[in-house]
């Protein structure tokens, strides 16, 4: 078992999680190798010249650019999966506003999103106060987590007829304090109930191995609840009718 599964998983079976590390395994390769193939393509058919309308061009360039992309994510995730199990991740606090902290993000994904064909509509808090209102975290690991969150909500609702994206914050009251509540909410199918909470898991995807449709490697969501747990923060996922809001909630302010 490597080391700092634990961290992510609950309590299993050897068989089943040596089966799933397995499907990730085979996951990661996938990812790897289809962002690959399309750059070694364009990349060749470019510099042999066969290319010759303006155009074509760009496009090739701009879809080497995106899986590229694409690409960095992926590691950047593997990556910062290694080094949570190792737990060689330390976060460094520092105040930021609502404000900031949402302007972040929308600058690390707004390009991704608009090469996807989806539209990041950023809701900033109406009243200025809410705006500027204080939350310690680590700059990194909140884009980190808000990355994987906004990647994850385009992956499963490549189908939705409302192909955006939203991307906000709000202060409300829960259990008796005011808690800050960012929220990234898609317009797909939602999450089915029994799987509302298995998907925080490392190395869950929700749909068969052998009749998947959709990509994945079932780490993000994982690395999002223990980057939000390090933050003092908790995630959860609401259906909305349609879509599905993941929430990031801070506690007593």
């Amino acid at each position: 078992m490597p080391v700092g599964v634990s961290l992510f998983l609950p309590r299993s079976d050897n068989i089943e999680l040596a089966q799933q590390q397995s499907n990730f395994i085979s996951a990661v390769s996938h990812e790897l190798k289809t962002p690959l193939a399309s750059i070694r393509m364009y990349a060749e058919m470019l510099q042999s010249g066969w290319v010759k309308d303006e155009a074509k061009q760009l496009s090739y360039y701009e879809t080497i650019l995106q899986e590229s992309e694409r690409l960095s994510r992926l590691i950047q995730n593997v990556l910062y999966l290694a080094k949570l199990s190792r737990e060689q991740v330390e976060l460094l606090h520092k105040e930021y506003s609502v404000e900031e902290l949402l302007t972040q993000v929308n600058h690390a994904v707004k390009a991704h999103l608009s090469g996807s064909g989806f539209v990041l509509e950023l809701q900033m808090p109406e009243a200025a106060e809410e705006r500027a209102a204080q939350v310690q975290v680590d700059l990194d690991a909140f884009v980190q987590l808000f990355v994987n969150l906004i990647e994850n909500a385009v992956k499963f609702s490549h189908d939705a007829v409302r192909r955006e994206v939203h991307l906000g914050a709000r202060i409300g009251d829960s259990k008796g304090h005011e808690q800050l509540c960012f929220y990234v909410r898609d317009f797909g199918p939602g999450v089915a109930e029994k799987e509302k909470h298995k998907i925080f898991s490392l190395f869950y995807r929700g749909e068969n191995e052998l009749t998947r449709r959709t990509p994945g490697t079932g780490i993000g969501l994982a690395i999002v609840a223990e980057l939000a747990r390090k933050m003092g923060a908790e995630v959860t996922v609401e259906n909305c009718n349609p879509g599905a809001e993941f929430r990031v909630l801070f506690g007593g302010r």
